[in-house]
């Protein structure tokens, strides 16, 4: 029987669920926050087994810390976690039965042990290891990832809690359940290309890492997910910082920072093949392969994937083919790999967007690619669309890393890389001027001036990014001290073609704009976390980053390039965490970064160049775990200066545009926890509430006869940020073999702009999703994926909604008024 609050609880969920049909934002938000209340006041009722292991140097007796620990029963992994500084790991949520906690560290020989859970209360586990040849851990990471010991927001997903959500989609829909996280694809299934933005931020201001080395594009500081398919599934963690962050390699997190690591290297042999099939001809097929170690502690492993889809959105089909493979060798203290992984992908252009009149009556119409014509009345009607209005691109990622531990306290990690990506995209141009493209107009036999004509174009990519990364780590049981950075060049070739005009036919394809962009980035930064007392320790990060980047040559639009900017930042970061017990703790710290604006921040500039963008981040938050809940909630205060934020406009190829704005904040507070009410059945939550202000906006219109006036809209709602985002995750388990979740989302509405017209807005929306995974075999699984239920004709019809999570707008004066 559940104690009285949890039962008090479960009707407030149950209450949640239709919710979202009955009540408006503001209502829903009070009942968020009276469950939350409910789950302050009630952790004390809370009681299950948990399992506390030690893991230690066997010759010195000194903590390990990072150690890959797993729970397994009957072969199958429960649950997966690494030692932290004190060489300490915690698995709750146990229930009664008999258990196998197996150990593995980097240079030391795995060991496991049995347990029997019988009771309630802890079981210690000790594990004292000793030095091996046989193993090859993952890449080590651990200088730019956050521990609990440090007074950083973060989530983190291992590879268990990977595999449960991989089906086939882009990592943003993995990380879904993420405080704050919303996500958005152009297709709308979650395939092809992709984004998220976390605490209102969008991609460009979320600093991304794969084995520490930066993903994030040196130009345009975006991610494009569609290059790497199915990365997911050759990945064993991913950890999501929010806020600043620690000190990373690349571009600085002004909203939340992911590092990903890639698998370990198995020491035994395996294979195997998913397939997965679903809505709109989506299927995903994957085969991965390991050798286990083959002698000498060499080991090989490799995958080779292919996901097609013609998405939601009509003619939005993808065709995107990705390999990851790695080799690599290890010796007593040392070890080498080398990992290449990248994507080939041909997507059918859909980021152009509908009006809200067409999104009503036609919401999958895709505008891209039309081809029109005036008929007999003079009227332009639609004759047609292009069918290689495509994307197509490819992208190869190269690193070579080096593991080495100098003793039990001193490892070192480096690392060398080198990404090539080159392709293009190529659209049809509805009677586009010839001065566009420098071609001269001409006068037919007929006397008639023609100057513009149909035609199609393609705009090409070809990039090489290339450099080094390291850090170098002191353990002690006190003290935690990593010395890092890293300094990377890259070089882009922005080029374009005319391919075809129509009223010249005879006209050879020729190149209309070329230019050049190069950027160096280098950074040094120190870290150390020291413990004070038992329940005390301190966190300082200290980073220097230096960006020199420069671009010359022709736009597209045939104007010059001339851009050279080289700016040093300065960030510190401090903060204090208190172990207030074994199960509380509360953490608090403050933060200074600056970040360099991208490209076309410089090239779409009016007027005055972009300036570079600093903000100071206020931390505080507080951790409970306890045997089957858990609950984190954390407060978080930005104060930017020179925010680069998004307009809501974008430019004539569908880039979103950005401007300074002087001062402006984020405030806000985000919750998210988990309880197990039974072994069968779990539930996890998230939620956060925000604020986010552009102080004193103001913004230059143009009435109808091009009348530019500058107006003052005041304090208003920063665009794109949604002030509550929540997210649950309910599974249940009859059996181990089978589990059934149901998760859901709610995002609240979001000004396309920053003039806080309502017009220009999307309003709130609520996903539910429901997953089935059985496990016939222990390697033979079933699983069934039904996303967006209540928007599914197939299920729950009469609840069907249309939602869009992402869009576009401007604002005119009309009458003197400001409209969208």
């Amino acid at each position: 029987m559940l104690p009285r609050e949890f039962q008090l609880l479960f009707i407030f969920l149950i209450h949640q669920v239709i919710a979202p049909f009955t009540c408006d934002n503001t209502i829903i938000m009070r009942q968020l926050l009276f469950g939350i209340g409910l789950l302050l006041t009630s952790y004390s009722a809370l009681a299950q087994a948990e399992i506390k292991a030690t893991v230690l140097d066997a010759k010195t007796k000194e903590p390990i810390a990072f150690t890959t620990v797993q729970l397994l029963q009957n072969e199958a992994v429960i649950q997966e976690k690494r030692s932290d500084e004190r060489g300490l790991v915690l698995f709750r949520d146990v229930s009664i039965g008999n258990y196998t906690v197996q150990c593995q560290s980097f240079a030391f020989e795995s060991q496991s042990q049995s347990i029997a859970i019988n009771a309630s209360g802890v079981q210690q586990v000790v594990f004292e290891l000793t030095s091996s040849v046989q193993l090859l851990q993952a890449v080590d990471i651990t200088g730019i990832k956050a521990s609990a010991d440090n007074p950083i927001a973060f989530t983190e997903m291992t590879k268990a809690d990977i595999s449960k959500v991989n089906e086939g989609r882009d990592i943003p829909f993995i990380l879904e359940q993420t405080p704050g996280l919303v996500t958005t694809s152009d297709a709308g299934a979650g395939i092809g290309y992709t984004s998220m933005r976390i605490r209102g931020s969008d991609q460009t201001r979320i600093n991304v890492t794969i084995n520490g080395v930066p993903v994030n594009d040196a130009e345009s500081q975006g991610v494009f997910w569609v290059n790497m398919p199915d990365l997911a599934s050759s990945l064993q963690n991913i950890q999501v910082q929010r806020g600043l962050g620690t000190s990373t390699n690349g571009a600085g997190a002004f909203g939340a920072s992911v590092h990903m690591e890639t698998d370990a290297l198995s020491d035994k042999a395996y294979s195997s093949v998913d397939v997965f099939g679903g809505s709109f001809n989506t299927l995903r097929t994957n085969l991965r392969f390991g050798t286990g170690n083959i002698g000498h502690g060499v080991t090989i492993e490799g995958r080779l994937s292919r996901i097609v889809s013609d998405g939601y959105i009509e003619r939005a089909a993808s065709d995107l083919q990705s390999y990851y493979f790695a080799v690599g060798k290890a010796s007593k203290n040392t070890s080498l790999k080398f990992i290449t992984f990248g994507g080939r992908e041909r997507t059918y252009q859909s980021w152009y967007g509908i009006d809200s009149e067409t999104f009503q009556n036609n919401p999958r119409f895709n505008p891209a690619g039309e081809i029109t014509r005036v008929n007999a009345s003079g009227e332009l009607v639609t004759a047609g669309f292009y069918p290689d209005q495509v994307d197509n691109y490819r992208q190869d990622h190269y690193q070579l890393h080096l593991n080495h531990n100098f003793n039990s306290r001193w490892k070192l990690h480096a690392a060398a890389h080198y990404t090539f990506g080159t392709g293009y995209y190529e659209e049809y141009r509805n009677a586009h001027r010839f001065s566009n493209y420098g071609l001269p107009s001409f006068i037919t036999a007929d006397s008639v001036t023609v100057n513009r004509s149909d035609l199609t174009r393609r705009l090409w990519l070809r990039n090489h990014f290339y450099g080094g990364i390291y850090n170098l780590q002191y353990t002690s049981r006190n003290t935690n001290l990593v010395i890092g950075g890293g300094a990377n060049y890259y070089t882009n070739d922005h080029f374009g073609e005319v391919l075809w005009v129509e009223e010249l036919p005879e006209l050879e394809p020729f190149e209309f704009y070329n230019n050049v962009g190069q950027k160096l980035d280098a950074n040094q930064y120190i870290k150390v976390t020291q413990t004070l007392a038992e329940q005390v320790s301190i966190y300082g990060d200290l980073q220097v980053r230096y960006v020199d980047y420069r671009a010359n040559g022709l736009d597209r639009n045939l104007s010059d390039i001339d851009v050279s900017a080289q700016l040093l930042f300065f960030n510190p970061k401090a903060g204090l965490l208190w172990r207030a017990n074994t199960h509380s703790s509360f953490f608090a710290s403050v933060g200074y970064g600056g970040r360099e604006p991208a490209r076309r921040d410089f090239l779409e500039a009016q007027g005055d160049m972009p300036r570079p963008e600093f903000l100071l981040d206020y931390e505080a938050g507080w951790r409970w775990v306890k045997k089957d809940f858990h609950l984190e909630v954390n407060a978080y205060y930005m104060d930017y200066f020179d925010q680069l934020v998004l307009t809501g406009e974008l430019s004539d190829v569908g880039f979103p545009l950005r401007q300074n704005v002087g001062r402006s904040y984020r405030t806000g507070i985000e919750i998210h926890g988990g309880y197990l009410f039974t072994p069968k059945w779990k539930l996890e939550g998230n939620l956060a509430l925000s604020r986010n202000r552009n102080i004193d906006w103001q913004e230059t219109l143009f009435d109808e006869n091009w009348n530019e006036e500058i107006v003052a809209f005041g304090n208003t709602t920063t665009a794109f940020s949604p002030s509550i985002v929540a997210g649950s995750l309910l599974s249940y388990s009859p059996v181990s073999s089978f589990t059934i979740a149901w998760s859901n989302r709610f995002v609240g509405k979001q000004y396309v702009t920053n003039t806080q017209i309502d017009e220009l807005s999307l309003p709130s929306y609520w996903i539910n999703d429901l997953r089935f995974r059985y496990s016939v075999t222990d390697n033979f699984r079933l699983s069934l994926f039904v996303n967006n239920i209540f928007g599914n004709d197939l299920f729950f019809g009469w609840l069907s909604e249309q939602y869009a999570s992402n869009g576009y707008g401007w604002s005119e004066l009309v009458n003197g008024t400001p409209s969208a």
